[in-house]
Parts: structure tokens; sequence; C-alpha cells
């Protein structure tokens, strides 16, 4: 009797083993799937985030190279700033009047350039932006 006890036993113990080996292989077979996507999913965000660092440079790049001109900009404008600032055209029309004339004469023609001078010398005076207006004086 303990012998057929002793069988049963081992045959139990066979088949539960079995069926965790199954159990087990199908783990296995699923986890292989996964590993599977999951390697795709990373190449994926890999490349992903290779192309967004292409993309980050280039946005670097081009704002390097917009801070440069307007860095540029900048330096030619004080340049003519100080220039304009030179010259006090008023002073000038007042000390010399037929000179100014001869000026603006020979430059346009007509009076209208004697007001933007006055203008310009009135914003510089002022420190107000010069601006250039849509209509001409």
């Amino acid at each position: 009797m303990f012998q057929v006890k002793l069988i049963i036993f081992f045959l139990i113990v066979s088949v539960a083993g079995g069926g965790y080996v199954q159990k087990l292989r199908a783990d296995n077979a699923t986890l292989k799937i996964n590993t599977t996507k999951l390697q795709g999913a990373v190449e994926q965000n890999e490349a992903t985030i290779k192309k967004q660092t292409e993309n980050f440079e280039r946005v670097r790049d081009t704002l390097a190279d917009v801070r440069d001109n307007r860095d540029d900009l900048q330096s030619d404008k004080d340049v003519l700033i100080k220039k304009l600032s030179e010259h006090d055209f008023g002073q000038l029309a007042e000390a010399r009047p037929t000179l100014v004339v001869k000026i603006v004469n020979k430059e346009r023609g007509n009076a209208k350039d004697v007001w933007r001078l006055l203008l310009v010398h009135h914003l510089l005076k002022k420190n107000l932006p010069l601006q250039r207006s849509q209509k001409q004086i």
C-alpha cells in the first residue's frame, strides 16, 4: 500500500512538474516576444532622440547666427548714432546757412530736406528714435 501511495505521489508530482514546465515555457515565449517588442521600441526611441538632438543643434546654430547678426547690426547702429551725434545740423545751419542750402539743393532740389534735417536734429537732441514714416516729408 505504501508503494502505491508512493507511485501516486510521484505521478502527481510529475504531472504537476510537467504542467509547471509548460507554464514556464509559455512564460518564456511571452518574454521573448515582449523582449523583441521592447528592443524595437528602444531603437525607435533612440532614433527619435537622435533626430531631436540634431534638430536642437540646428536650432542652436541658427540662434547663434541670429545673435551674431543682431550684434553686428547693433554695432553698426551704434557707429551711425555716434556719427550722427557728432554733426550738429542746427548749429551748422546757423553758422553757414549757404552751405546747408547748397547741400539741400544739391541733394534733392527742394526744401523738404531742410525739414528732414531739422527733424533729425530735433530727434537727436531729445534722444528720440529715428523712425521712417510711410509718407516721406
